[in-house]
């Protein structure tokens, strides 16, 4: 008798082999991707802690003690080889900032690129910025003074690290807010400049600032995950300026570019929800205001938010501190009592709240209100 001999698998064992493996990846992909968070998060607590040791190298040797020379902004700092945390950052070595970005947002040019390469047209003109063939924008319309840097030199800026996507806060870059002449806090005290100018703080955090400061280190933030523009690239003479200017294409339009940093003392109390147990706080004219920290984004492990607040809630930010520290701070709390894409107080079409909420949010965690001493003058940035 010949042997019952099989050609292949029957139906149903295909259908038990195809339900195995349709177990193993329900198994295996939640794995990958936490796998993959954890990857990205750890990605980004390393370059997070390359910018602390950077800001400690700052520290000690800078003859005021700052912890950077000022906001990564040339539009306001000015030239950015010369200003600014990132400038500091790559002096120290520790880190490349352009190669040490987040990888978990994917926004991976600041604005502050679009600044420097002339992608973007933005005012007030500041006499700090390009001169000559650059930078004709930036001097009402005319050509600035004589410009020796050659097209290598300005290429070369994105080769050597000059862009960053974490966002900083405005304690880092700017210090306290400077008081106007009625003793109000604003983020543009200095009127003869244009608003978060470094004439409207006392200057970049420093040790002298944190020695006089009523609050520890671990609660004063100073840089985190990265919040995107509010507007893509809209422009294609923008996206082609730009790349144009480093030599290759590192934008595309529509594309989402990342803020360099925070408003600074602009949220005010939510009157409807806020009890006394968050007043005492630096006033002007009655009204308690907190720092926004709009430049940092609690991306991370976000959700698509369903309601009013940012465009994905829930999530977490890994966070810097002025004791190097780098921690995770969640997005629990906020408008309407529920999490809204924002550390602390909220941004809105009518400006910026602190709720209860908020409020407990950051409480014990972030430090929201002036380091030092209110009353002391303008500091400027990295020209002192």
């Amino acid at each position: 008798m010949k042997a019952n001999i099989r050609d292949g698998f029957t139906l149903a064992e295909l259908l038990v082999v195809i339900a195995i493996i349709g177990i193993l990846l329900a198994l295996l992909l939640p794995v990958i991707a936490s796998a993959r968070r954890s990857a990205l998060a750890s990605s980004a607590n390393a370059a997070l802690n390359g910018y602390g040791r950077s800001q400690v190298a700052m520290q000690e040797n800078d003859r005021i003690g700052r912890l950077c020379s000022g906001a990564f902004d040339h539009q306001r700092d000015g030239d950015v080889r010369k200003f600014g945390f990132i400038r500091d950052t790559i002096k120290y070595k520790f880190i490349t900032p352009g190669k040490s970005l987040d990888a978990s947002n994917i926004s991976k040019v600041s604005e502050t690129v679009l600044d420097y390469t002339g992608g973007r047209t933005t005012i007030p003109a500041n006499p700090m910025r390009w001169s000559g063939k650059t930078s004709n924008v930036f001097f009402g319309g005319m050509n600035g003074p004589s410009d020796v840097d050659t097209a290598a030199e300005y290429m070369s800026l994105w080769d050597k690290g000059f862009n960053c996507n974490f966002g900083t806060t405005w304690h880092l870059v700017r210090g306290d807010v400077v008081p106007d002449n009625t003793g109000e806090l604003l983020n543009n005290a200095n009127k003869a400049e244009g608003v978060r100018c470094p004439g409207d703080g006392t200057g970049p955090l420093s040790e002298r600032d944190l020695s006089l400061s009523s609050v520890t280190r671990d609660q004063i933030l100073v840089m985190g995950t990265g919040r995107n523009t509010e507007l893509p690239i809209s422009d294609l003479n923008s996206k082609t300026t730009t790349n144009t200017f480093i030599g290759k294409e590192i934008v595309t339009f529509g594309e989402f570019t990342t803020r360099s940093f925070s408003e600074g003392m602009t949220a005010r109390v939510d009157a409807t929800t806020t009890g006394l147990r968050i007043q005492g706080w630096a006033n002007r004219n009655g009204a308690s205001e907190f720092h926004m920290f709009d430049a940092i984004d609690p991306l991370l492990e976000a959700r698509i938010s369903d309601s009013a607040g940012g465009s994905h809630v829930g999530g977490y930010a890994l966070c810097l501190f002025a004791d190097g520290s780098v921690r995770k701070i969640s997005d629990d709390g906020g408008y309407l009592g529920e999490p809204d894409g924002y550390l602390g107080a909220y941004s809105s079409q009518n400006g910026s709240t602190m709720s209860n909420s908020g409020w407990e949010e950051i409480r014990g965690q972030i430090w929201a209100r002036q380091v030092s001493r209110v009353g002391r003058s303008a500091g400027g940035g990295a020209i002192e």
